[in-house]
């Protein structure tokens, strides 16, 4: 079938109301979308969106790879029928592996298809392999696996809501320290995502001096803007382990350096310091 594209600019998030009318305008099977958004910092406000695809008898189907470790995601409850997520962020594993989840009407609807599915992707077969039967499909990454289990034990004994706190408590701190450096948010905080902030480079900063005197004056190395914000903003990760207020001192400190360095010398150090600690 046709993929209908909703279509927002970088940085704004998704209009609710402009999924449900392009999912109410099908009929429509699917409907997928980012939960935190890597390239931007945007967070996408599920529930309604989830609403209308189960209204609409379509598939609710979630990307939640940056998200999934900082923010509590109950996926039943919000009516997700399919999730993907990474373990190298906020869950702090090594890259490696791609955890899924799925509904029954999501397995339902594939064991119901004509068509082959392509090895990798054909859950009949993954559910053999993890179900009663063990079913050979693949040879385990054992190594990667032991490392997500450890992860995990980690993200249970700090508990959902209190790791969520604490990336939201240093996202605000790092959001506090930007001001008195000349620098601003991409997103405004109400639709922005704890773990990842874009930041907007005053006007005359060269991107890739800016981001090469981090990497190589203090070991630090951020993300580049993507699409339309190419040179005009990077982005910080703040994610598991490396979401420490600590962490956000370090990077405001150098990131005052780096803007002086490429001769923007309004940054108020001490005063960005000063705010990271204000809350």
């Amino acid at each position: 079938g046709d993929v209908v594209e909703v279509r927002v600019d970088f940085g704004r998030a998704l209009d609710p109301a402009a999924m449900a009318d392009a999912i109410a305008a099908g009929p429509t099977r699917l409907c997928a979308v980012v939960h935190a958004e890597t390239s931007t910092g945007v967070l996408t406000d599920l529930n309604p969106i989830a609403a209308a695809a189960r209204e609409a008898g379509a598939l609710f189907a979630v990307d939640c790879v940056t998200s999934i470790g900082g923010l509590e995601l109950d996926f039943d409850d919000v009516g997700v029928d399919a999730a993907f997520c990474g373990t190298q962020k906020c869950l702090s594993v090594p890259p490696g592996l791609a955890p899924v989840t799925f509904s029954p009407r999501a397995l339902a609807r594939v064991a119901d298809r004509r068509h082959p599915v392509p090895f990798y992707f054909d859950t009949r077969l993954l559910t053999g392999y993890f179900g009663p039967d063990r079913a050979y499909h693949y040879t385990a990454p054992v190594s990667m696996i032991y490392a997500l289990a450890a992860s995990l034990e980690e993200v249970a004994a700090e508990g959902l809501a209190a790791r969520e706190a604490r990336h939201r408590d240093v996202a605000a701190a790092l959001r506090r320290g930007l001001a008195p450096l000349g620098l601003e948010p991409l997103v405004p905080v109400e639709h922005a995502t704890p773990m990842l902030t874009t930041v907007r480079y005053p006007d005359g900063v060269d991107d890739g001096a800016f981001r090469r005197h981090l990497r190589e004056r203090h070991g630090i190395e951020v993300g580049g803007g993507l699409g339309p914000l190419a040179g005009r903003a990077f982005r910080v990760g703040l994610m598991g382990h490396g979401a420490r207020r600590e962490n956000v001192l370090r990077a405001v400190a150098a990131f005052g350096d780096a803007l002086a360095a490429c001769g923007h010398r309004d940054a108020d150090v001490a005063g960005a310091l000063a705010a990271v600690h204000a809350g």
